[in-house]
């Protein structure tokens, strides 16, 4: 997402509280789409070294049982809504349909995710028909990279865990008295879900763990 009025280029990763930040800066109708760092630099070449440029990354634990409870127990997203949500968002109702198999993460997990290949660096395309999974599910790392595959060095990364942080930097040291400030950004997309701590057993920390080890890595989190 780019904004000419705040100079600012935000890479939207998926789950990491990307539709709240938008709507903030943009307002409730803005289409932003989850484009990568790559994506938004190829099509916006000529604003890319100037704006302030950053996004959010998450546990990838915790990111993981959002993406989870996005479909399993989104209120938004049930039998008696998803031909609403299939004309909107075709691939997002495949997903709810393929996910339906499953009756907890653990199922998830253990009889899916740990069999198959993750969409590598630098990939973030919807390709639903070979992974059974929207980008929801993708590392982290995929949206921050160049075409390289090499982590990129010129982007503001904050945490999901402290997003007072942005906050404070985006309407203080940006937007000004241009826009309110806030102590909380409005919660968009929110699931019903428990700590993400009570849904894992050691067997799927270490399944998760590798899987999503290049975000572990990249942005410091703890095993």
């Amino acid at each position: 997402m780019i904004s000419h009025k705040y100079k600012l280029i935000f890479v939207p990763i998926p789950k990491n509280a990307s539709s709240s930040v938008v709507k903030y800066i943009k307002g409730y109708n803005y289409d932003y789409g989850h484009r990568s760092l790559v994506s938004i630099r190829d099509n916006y070449k000529e604003y890319y070294d100037e704006y302030y440029k950053f996004c959010i990354v998450r546990n990838p634990y915790d990111r993981l049982v959002s993406a989870y409870s996005y479909f399993a127990s989104n209120p938004r997203m049930t039998d008696r809504t998803i031909s609403h949500v299939e004309r909107n968002r075709p691939v997002d109702a495949r997903q709810y349909q393929f996910m339906k198999q499953f009756d907890s993460l653990k199922t998830f997990v253990l009889n899916y995710l740990s069999d198959i290949d993750l969409p590598q660096a630098p990939d973030t395309s919807l390709d639903f028909e070979s992974h059974h999974l929207t980008s929801h599910f993708f590392p982290q790392v995929n949206w921050l990279t160049n075409p390289q595959a090499e982590l990129a060095e010129d982007i503001h990364v904050y945490r999901y865990e402290n997003m007072s942080s942005i906050i404070q930097d985006l309407t203080q040291h940006l937007f000004r008295k241009h826009i309110p400030l806030l102590t909380s950004f409005p919660q968009m997309n929110k699931t019903v879900r428990e700590d993400y701590k009570t849904y894992y057993t050691d067997e799927m920390y270490e399944i998760v763990y590798e899987k999503y080890k290049k975000d572990f890595e990249a942005f410091n989190y703890d095993r």
